[in-house]
């Protein structure tokens, strides 16, 4: 009786089509007050889990794929442990901090507004460090050393952890199992950095080697200097 009864609540859950986060809550809600067997429980949840990614995608226009990806809000996904790195290190250093939370939440790859937004970032704890801000060159710099850092950080994706083509602007929209995995060494900030946006509007963040602000290339003995010091970057960092 208790296998039958399973089979016919999964069936009727993998039957609902389009739920919202709503409805979504009032099942979780009801199947944690229903003290079913744990192991009904358990099919019933990951049932449930699987609803919430398909709601997620649908929701924020997502989808798992292998190319480019966003993440509008992605300095709500940083925990105190990140932030807290980020504070303490250079902004070549914190390229790795960056790049590891990316890949703890399904991140393989960053679409433009990503990577200028984690670059941003990364200008932004550097300027409340030194009280300076790099120029626009050295930033540029960063975003391909972030590129490369992404690729070759050590840390492995989470099984749970979707590779989504655009992630939500509030990190608890995530399904349930996909936040536990992204999330385990600590819960998601959701600081605001003040100014941030102004230092993205402006020319202080180019990730364009054609950007009017950015020399490099334009210049060959310039050019040639800052492949030199990239290159160094690159060995420190890792």
């Amino acid at each position: 009786m208790e296998v039958k009864l399973c089979t016919a609540l999964k069936r009727k859950l993998q039957l609902m089509s389009n739920v919202s986060s709503t409805d979504l809550v009032l099942c979780y809600d009801a199947l944690k007050e229903a003290n079913l067997p744990q192991t009904m429980h358990c099919e019933l949840i990951a049932v449930l889990d699987k609803l919430a990614v398909e709601e997620v995608e649908v929701k924020t226009a997502g989808k798992v794929i292998q190319g480019a990806q966003d993440c509008r809000t992605f300095y709500k996904y940083l925990t105190e442990e990140d932030i807290s790195a980020l504070q303490k290190s250079n902004m070549w250093e914190g390229c790795t901090t960056v790049a590891k939370r990316m890949k703890l939440l399904g991140i393989r790859g960053m679409k433009e507004n990503l990577k200028r937004l984690a670059c941003g970032i990364l200008v932004w704890h550097e300027q409340q460090r030194t009280n300076k801000l790099p120029i626009p060159d050295s930033v540029y710099d960063l975003s391909q050393h972030l590129v490369h850092t992404l690729q070759t950080v050590a840390m492995e994706v989470p099984a749970s952890a979707l590779s989504l083509a655009q992630y939500p602007d509030d990190p608890g929209s995530l399904s349930s199992s996909h936040f536990d995995a992204s999330f385990q060494g600590g819960k998601p900030m959701k600081a605001d950095f003040p100014g941030l946006a102004g230092l993205l509007n402006s020319k202080v963040v180019p990730v364009r080697m054609s950007s009017a602000s950015v020399t490099l290339g334009k210049d060959p003995c310039l050019f040639k200097a800052w492949q030199i010091f990239f290159c160094a970057a690159c060995m420190v960092c890792n």
